[in-house]
């Protein structure tokens, strides 16, 4: 009988490597152990903390850019934009006639 890797998992797969915890809450993480090896005196364990921090911080980064763009296209769609206009007009255009009547 040969055994699988998934043979006691119950057909579930599994991703030890993976943390289910957001980059923002890993990126803390790092530089709060950062720190703590920095204050022990632990230099390269302190680097390498660090390094993992630095790595964290350019996927936050760039979702925050990612996030940035989509709502500058959503702000920039003409039919969005344009059907705002055509509403604030059209309110306008109410106002200034019911205005003109008294």
């Amino acid at each position: 009988m040969r055994i699988t890797p998934n043979a006691f998992s119950n057909n579930e797969r599994r991703n030890n490597f993976r943390s289910t915890q957001s980059a923002e809450k890993l990126l803390e993480k790092y530089n709060a152990l950062a720190k703590e090896a920095v204050s022990s005196g632990d230099r390269i364990l302190s680097e390498n903390y660090f390094q993992h921090a630095e790595h964290f911080m350019r996927i936050v980064d760039a979702k925050n850019l990612n996030q940035n763009k989509n709502k500058i296209q959503v702000s920039n769609k003409p039919g969005v934009s344009d059907k705002l206009s055509a509403e604030n007009n059209k309110t306008n255009q109410h106002r200034s006639i019911e205005d003109n009547k008294e």
